[in-house]
């Protein structure tokens, strides 16, 4: 660092021009009034997961009903909301994969663009783990599995994914759980980007775990940078259940550095505790959601981990926060990190089926951010019955964007919300210590792309750096930008793993962002 004579700003945030009270907001650019609803079929459509792409367009991905059963359902939409017409033809589509009910639970984006979803197949009487990938165009790729579908089967009946994650090198891992014959255990399953099973992990490509004497049911998966696996779910302890979070290493053998025997079970309350989002801070911390049972009904509970399993004492209590929004069940089903280390939880409250969209922020230590719609809370009525968000992702603009689904009259579909952060990442202003270029993807891919706004003429340099302050290249040097709106395409694909610092400087003052290569 010493040869670099400044600070190294690491994704630093700017507030937008207008109030701050605005961040919970519903973002009017997006479908005009910040909420929409899909229908694939006439009866039930019913969305789990969402992805974005490098370009901002959004994934939902989850399942419709054909008249008979239902099969894997995607939606893809522009960046303000509408239908991409480049997908599918009208942005929607269904795929079968066996004969009986096909339910895709989650979704992501390969580095090359390529789109797998992860569920679950009924293969005759039994559930099979279910992946299909996707052209971007929304065809299916049949370099995957010949059809561009796999079926995988583990236990004798019972086999259902909840969540994919990708590998830097490709490979795919979906994670769920599978029936022993007398109760559930954590499944993994990993595959070669060509859809067969990598053998090199766990057992011919599989890994079960149990974790207590009964049920144990994995909802979540993430990839931590050194390659280490984390999977999250609940466990029943004998009289009820708890949070679960498994560690992995990269074989698929159980982390023994991670909790005991690389397992760890968290009791929030005194009774039903259930996990189903799990994400990796950047700081290695690891932050599991889901909802706790008061005695009377759920609340919003969220668990942060150290690196190696133990609790978080500096959050909230103990390292656990529960939040009750309404006098009804609050459940939270996604968890998000914003760039400035704030976290969003996004779920569902309300009263038996009369449930509503619930988005929390909260401050780094676990508090409410009273920022964020004055109180850390916001509910949203999609439909006049029951709206659930099931996912939620944090835009490179900083927005919020939530999945899942409404009904009305009976029939459920695709429901889609984004909300204003408050954040505007992207506007440079070098007199400033809190404004900060948009780089993304980040982690690094093969090509990057820098979006920035300068508020006046600027003669810029953008430059990489290593950790150690030594120059790895320059992308521009010295050369005149006009005021207003910038996007440069940056190849850097080469790039050993480490830490980087991308600088912009416009000749006596400098700003950079941190980067990392997997």
């Amino acid at each position: 660092m010493k040869k670099l004579n400044f600070l190294f700003t690491i994704l630093l945030t700017a507030l937008t021009n207008t109030s701050s009270a605005q961040a919970g907001n519903l973002d009017s650019t997006f479908s005009a009034d910040g909420k929409l609803t899909t229908a694939l079929g006439s009866v039930s459509d019913l969305a789990y997961s969402i992805a974005l792409q490098p370009d901002g367009k959004i994934v939902a991905a989850g399942y419709s009903f054909n008249g008979s059963n239902y099969d894997f359902a995607l939606v893809r939409y522009n960046t303000n909301g509408s239908l991409d017409n480049s997908f599918s033809s009208n942005g929607k589509l269904t795929t079968a994969v066996g004969t009986g009910t096909d339910a895709a639970y989650s979704v992501a984006i390969q580095s090359d663009g390529k789109i797998v979803a992860a569920g679950y197949s009924a293969i005759g009487t039994t559930y099979d783990f279910a992946l299909v990938r996707y052209n971007t165009d929304g065809t299916l790729d049949n370099t995957f599995s010949t059809d561009g579908k796999v079926t995988t089967a583990i236990g004798l009946d019972y086999d259902k994914a909840f969540s994919v994650a990708m590998q830097t090198d490709g490979e795919i891992v979906a994670a769920g759980y599978t029936n022993n014959g007398t109760d559930d255990d954590f499944a993994l399953i990993r595959y070669n980007t060509d859809g067969t099973l990598d053998n090199s992990f766990g057992t011919a490509g599989i890994v079960t775990t149990a974790i207590g004497s009964g049920d144990d049911d994995l909802y979540s998966v993430a990839i931590q940078p050194d390659g280490k696996i984390v999977a999250a779910g609940y466990s029943f302890n004998g009289i009820d259940n708890d949070f679960a979070l498994v560690r992995y290493n990269t074989n698929g053998t159980l982390d023994n550095g991670f909790g005991t025997g690389g397992k760890v079970t968290t009791a929030v309350g005194s009774g039903d505790d259930r996990a189903y989002p799990v994400a990796i801070q950047s700081d290695g911390k690891i932050l599991v959601a889901g909802f706790s049972h008061n005695g009377t009904d759920g609340d919003f509970a969220l668990v942060r981990y150290n690196a190696d399993g133990t609790l978080d004492t500096s959050f909230g209590t103990g390292g656990q926060v529960t939040t009750a929004i309404s006098s009804g069940n609050d459940l939270a089903y996604s968890v998000a990190i914003q760039p400035d280390g704030k976290i969003i939880a996004m779920g569902a409250t309300g009263i038996n089926f009369d449930l509503d969209f619930a988005l929390v922020r909260y401050d780094t230590d676990g508090t409410l951010d009273s920022t964020f719609s004055a109180d850390g809370v916001v509910t949203t009525a999609i439909g006049s019955e029951d709206d659930q968000a099931w996912s939620a992702a944090i835009q490179p603009d900083g927005k919020i964007v939530a999945a899942g689904y409404s009904s009305s009259g009976g029939q459920y579909t695709f429901a889609l919300a984004r909300y204003l952060s408050g954040l505007a990442l992207g506007v440079i202003n070098f007199s400033s210590s809190e404004s900060s270029p948009l780089i993304y993807p980040n982690p690094i891919h093969q090509t990057e792309t820098l979006e920035y706004t300068l508020e006046k003429n600027e003669s810029l340099t953008i430059a990489l750096y290593d950790v150690n302050g030594e120059l790895i290249r320059n992308f521009i040097s010295n050369e005149q930008r006009a005021a207003g709106e910038h996007k440069e395409t940056l190849n850097i694909g080469e790039l050993t793993s480490g830490n980087y610092f991308l600088t912009l400087s416009n000749g006596s003052q400098k700003m950079s962002v941190k980067m990392v290569k997997q």
